[in-house]
């Protein structure tokens, strides 16, 4: 008698994950998540401020060179929005504009009227910038002792600094300008009307609110901001600093 042929039973190929599984490794994936976010955000928080600092650094060279290149008065304007909401003064978002005197000419009058720039009489010079989830802060001001955050040149603490430019009270430089402009530069209602200005002159100086004195140094405060909410207790910080006379810039970071 013969016997039945020896055949191996195959097992039943396995083509998904149970529920269980899928519901384990989700757990696993949500909780990496969550303990790498804060790691992400520390590391881009700095990366962030720096960009930030550096684009204002470059307008505002920019804005110098092409003042003593063209021998004509140049502003950097300043305006702090809410975010998601244009045009609405608050926080989140800092707009700089840059205009230049059409004719070379100083244009205002240090002894006449408080009265707006005639938007003839100025040439845009650069598109409007906007820098996203930043504030103008104020900081302590700096020692003057070395190169450090803490230790940076010392600002007049009025006029010297940039910083919470649309409290009431508390603002800096502690004065509005007496010249403001506006952008666009057309004959319409204007969409921003900067009225924290600094304007270089052809020689390269470089005075707050365009009428008051030279500042031998002039200082913005960066901080991280979100939402219209600023960060406070953030040490992701910068303050861009630029010399009055020689114009030139530089940052500082903790």
């Amino acid at each position: 008698m013969k016997s039945a042929p020896f055949s191996l039973s195959k097992r039943p190929t396995r083509t998904a994950y149970t529920l269980l599984e899928l519901m384990a490794g989700m757990a696993i994936l949500v909780a990496l998540m969550t303990l790498s976010t804060p790691a992400i955000q520390a590391l881009q928080g700095p990366g962030k401020m720096s960009t930030a600092a550096y684009e204002i650094a470059g307008v505002l060279q920019n804005a110098r060179t092409y003042a003593t290149a063209n021998r004509t008065y140049v502003w950097v304007g300043f305006f702090e929005e809410e975010a998601g909401a244009p045009g609405t003064a608050g926080n989140g978002r800092i707009l700089m504009s840059v205009v230049a005197s059409r004719d070379g000419t100083e244009i205002y009058n240090e002894n006449g009227d408080r009265a707006q720039i005639a938007s003839d009489r100025l040439i845009q010079v650069g598109k409007l910038v906007k820098i996203e989830n930043a504030h103008l802060g104020l900081f302590d001001l700096g020692t003057g002792a070395d190169a450090s955050f803490a230790g940076r040149p010392a600002v007049d603490e009025s006029y010297g600094r940039y910083g919470e430019i649309n409290q009431t009270t508390g603002s800096r430089p502690a004065t509005t300008s007496r010249f403001p402009f506006q952008y666009p530069l057309n004959n319409g209602a204007p969409s921003y009307l900067f009225q924290k200005t600094l304007l270089f002159t052809p020689r390269g100086e470089a005075k707050v609110n365009g009428t008051y004195k030279m500042r031998p140094v002039i200082e913005l405060g960066l901080q991280p901001a979100r939402g219209g909410q600023v960060d406070s207790s953030s040490q992701n910080v910068a303050a861009v600093q630029i010399s009055g006379i020689l114009g030139a810039v530089k940052i500082y970071q903790p």
